[in-house]
């Protein structure tokens, strides 16, 4: 019984480590996509500068 509870309490600690790796996986992919915008934002702004410039 003792056991079935360790078993039980293991198991309950794995998926909330699962779910909280998931997490940061999304978050971290969300992150990359901001930065992917974000240089694609500056690299449109310097086109455009050079453009003014020329």
């Amino acid at each position: 019984e003792e056991d079935e509870r360790v078993r039980q309490d293991l198991e309950r600690q794995r998926i909330v480590a699962e779910d909280e790796l998931r997490r940061r996986e999304s978050e971290a992919q969300r992150i990359a996509e901001q930065l992917a915008t974000m240089k694609q934002n500056q690299a449109t702004a310097r086109a455009d500068a050079a453009a003014a410039a020329a």
